[in-house]
């Protein structure tokens, strides 16, 4: 419905979630316009792709520039484990603040700042990344900012940026880029 109602020609999909791409790719043939589906599988891959964009281009040089923006950026998700669990040696306890990087379990911590920081540490951002943090759930704007400066002052190259996110079950989402 939505393909159907925006007033463009051709429409890009963004799934932001590997879950739900196949669903994604079925939803083009219902369409009556020429829809297609990028293949995202995070928000921050998403947003990358967003910001190259350009009104000015088809469809084609769209998608090939959005795809490249997408595929530069790293994932991470810092959630609250719903259940216990052991992954590639790493334990966690239903509750746990746990760090995923590109879709795997990377930290498990008591906190959100030592998931978030173990995330982090495993990401291993290099000289002249930009690291952006989008944060939401239970996560106030004054941790982002802290967790910002353990960043500038462990990785002292690379650019962060702190953005709300709004998102409601994930502490942060993080971009690597």
């Amino acid at each position: 419905k939505a393909a159907e109602v925006a007033p463009a020609e051709s429409v890009i999909f963004l799934p932001n979630n590997r879950n739900i791409v196949g669903a994604a790719e079925q939803a083009v043939t219902a369409s009556t316009k020429s829809v297609h589906v990028l293949p995202t599988s995070s928000i921050p891959q998403g947003i990358a792709a967003l910001l190259a964009f350009n009104p000015d281009y088809g469809a084609e040089i769209n998608l090939e520039q959005m795809n490249k923006a997408a595929n530069q950026v790293r994932s991470g998700e810092v959630t609250t484990a719903v259940r216990g669990v052991s992954i590639e040696g790493i334990e966690v306890n239903e509750g746990q603040a746990i760090g995923l990087l590109d879709g795997m379990l990377v930290s498990a911590d008591d906190t959100i700042e030592g998931a978030f920081q173990g995330l982090v540490r495993a990401a291993r951002p290099g000289s002249g990344d930009l690291v952006t943090l989008y944060w939401g759930g239970d996560v106030r704007g004054d941790d982002a900012d802290k967790q910002a400066e353990w960043i500038r002052s462990d990785y002292p190259y690379v650019e962060v940026e702190v953005v709300q996110g709004g998102q409601m079950y994930y502490h942060y989402f993080v971009s690597f880029e």
